[in-house]
């Protein structure tokens, strides 16, 4: 599940959807946008916060193929990290905090 924070464009229509992990990152990742809590979203494929890169697991693991997130990632329940310079991964090597200089949507 994740949090959601779309650009709207002066035609009212949306441009851009940015994920993140709680409410306490979408505050400090919108800012002055913050326009309130969206609800969560249940992801199709994994994702990461852009605020502090934690794993959003998605239904479907695309960067791992079609298995599925492993129990690593469902049961990664710690949210509104501080970014890591090293970041960190699972028994299984996958992501469960992405590297802070990997947090492609940080503003």
């Amino acid at each position: 599940m994740a949090h959601a924070l779309e650009t709207i464009d002066s035609n009212g229509e949306v441009v851009d959807v940015v994920f993140l992990c709680s409410d306490a990152c979408h505050r400090e990742y919108a800012g002055a946008d913050y326009r309130g809590w969206y609800g969560c979203i249940e992801l199709e494929f994994t994702d990461y916060c852009a605020q502090c890169g934690v794993v959003l697991p998605g239904i479907y693991q695309s960067e791992y193929g079609d298995t599925g997130p492993c129990d690593c990632l469902l049961h990664n329940v710690v949210v509104n990290r501080f970014p890591r310079e090293r970041g960190e991964r699972c028994r299984h090597g996958r992501w469960i905090q992405l590297p802070a200089n990997r947090v492609a949507s940080r503003r």
